[in-house]
């Protein structure tokens, strides 16, 4: 919708422009399903070493105890882990180092 030919005032009898609708959620809707913490904190106590090394400065992704996906953006794994799986989380883990770089010019950069 063009948002810049909307009146700016409305004198009385004038048509109301619709705006575009915002999706209400519903209560009765069913709550997205929740992976198995403990099972995914389980791999990745075994698996770490091995995802970091495969996986360098990347974000993976557990979910129920199995390795999903893996992406260097979090937004875009967590969409893709969501619609293979159907499950709103899991455990989502970077296997870079945490600690913050800089550049020559002394500008905060995270690898």
């Amino acid at each position: 919708m063009n948002y810049d030919k909307l009146p700016h005032r409305l004198n009385s009898g004038e048509a109301v422009a619709k705006l575009p609708s915002r999706r209400v959620v519903d209560p009765r809707d069913k709550p997205a399903r929740r992976s198995d913490a403990a099972a995914d904190r389980a791999f990745l106590d075994a698996h770490q070493s091995e995802l970091a090394q495969r996986y360098p400065n990347e974000f993976v992704a557990v979910v129920d105890g199995v390795f999903v996906d893996h992406d260097v953006k979090l937004f875009p794994l967590g969409e893709r882990v969501r619609e293979k799986t159907g499950c709103d989380g899991g455990l989502f883990w970077f296997t870079g180092s945490r600690e913050p770089k800089f550049s020559p010019g002394g500008k905060q950069v995270w690898p």
